[in-house]
């Protein structure tokens, strides 16, 4: 079977970080994936002002932001092919031109793959409003890696578990992945809400039906979110993944942005599967 991934490439103003790409590499690479990157070559609309002068130098700004974002296009893409060729990975490029960002439309064309990686910036708004149009308009898996992952690891996957829909939605979607995985940890947290002991038991039974042997460990929040929580405990116990459920938009915006901050996206110190 061809595992399908889609690569969302960003050129501007904050273009997708080459070492996060090739982290995002090295996870399709273990999937024995196909790798389709799909390039924003950003368009920035006409402003008119009524002086003239004004006018012209608007017209050269937009055509200056057009050039950078085409000619970094075109340097993301031969960094991309040369990882592919190293990886032997299959590789298929789509170029689309548009105003930024451009979350919905990176979102429509992953509805027709197995698995989205983004490889992404995490001191971007244009990034976090990305990954909030993926996780929420895909209908699909999405694995977040950051800058400074470069080799994205199978020996301990981390699954954060809170018997609800979204997390059970997120197991399913990662399930190619969980096969490849040494060890799998289940992710609790009871301070967080209530989680029946037969909940765990029972996905602990669904894991094992694929072949899957997975222990359980309890996560203590310590006064942080439930998000850091997690990550914090899937780092501390080596884990190269961690596999967790989307929520609401209120839930996770508060644990992507930080609350009410509103501030860019918090870099995780290891590659995040969510699925809505």
């Amino acid at each position: 079977m061809d595992f399908r991934v889609l690569l969302p490439i960003v050129t501007y103003p904050d273009a997708t970080p080459l070492e996060a790409l090739a982290g995002a590499i090295e996870l399709a690479a273990k999937l024995g994936a196909t790798v389709t990157a799909m390039v924003h070559d950003v368009e920035v609309p006409p402003i008119v002002y009524p002086s003239v002068g004004s006018v012209i130098v608007v017209e050269t700004m937009s055509s200056t932001a057009e050039s950078i974002s085409h000619e970094k296009g075109v340097e993301l893409l031969g960094h991309l092919a040369q990882m592919c060729e190293r990886s032997s990975l299959s590789l298929d490029v789509e170029t689309f031109k548009a105003e930024r960002p451009a979350g919905e439309t990176f979102a429509a064309r992953a509805r027709t793959f197995d698995l989205t990686i983004f490889a992404h910036n995490p001191d971007s708004l244009d990034h976090a409003s990305i990954e909030q149009d993926l996780l929420f308009g895909s209908g699909g898996p999405v694995a977040l890696v950051p800058k400074g992952v470069t080799r994205p690891h199978f020996e301990l996957v981390a699954v954060a578990w809170d018997g609800g829909r979204a997390a059970a939605r997120a197991v399913r979607d990662a399930l190619p992945l969980l096969m490849l995985a040494r060890r799998i940890e289940i992710l609790t947290c009871d301070e967080d809400k209530p989680i029946p002991a037969s909940t765990i038991r029972a996905l602990a039974a669904f894991l094992n039906s694929h072949g899957i042997d997975a222990g359980h460990v309890s996560v203590s929040l310590h006064g942080a979110p439930i998000g850091d929580a997690l990550q914090s405990t899937a780092k501390s116990r080596g884990a190269g993944l961690l596999v967790m459920g989307a929520y609401g938009h209120s839930r996770l915006r508060e644990f992507i942005l930080g609350g009410a901050t509103a501030k860019a996206l918090r870099a995780p110190g290891l590659p995040i599967l969510m699925s809505h």
